[in-house]
């Protein structure tokens, strides 16, 4: 499945479309998410400090499943 993972860190005023982190093949949400967040290199965080990381990184993005 593809899928878009977007910001939804409230109080972010994105344009439509512009809350895309990115768009990536998935077989599931949370996989998507670690796709895209290693593509952009924030996933080298979850190591130092895995709770911080799912505060303050995964809690504000969301795979969103495109048709």
């Amino acid at each position: 499945m593809k899928y878009n993972v977007i910001d939804i860190m409230p109080g972010m005023d994105y344009a439509p479309g512009d809350e895309v982190l990115g768009a990536v093949e998935a077989s599931s949400a949370d996989e998507a998410i670690a796709k895209v967040m290693r593509s952009i290199g924030v996933d080298s965080l979850k190591a130092w400090d895995p709770a911080g990381y799912a505060k303050h990184i995964l809690a504000h993005v969301k795979a969103v499943e495109v048709n």
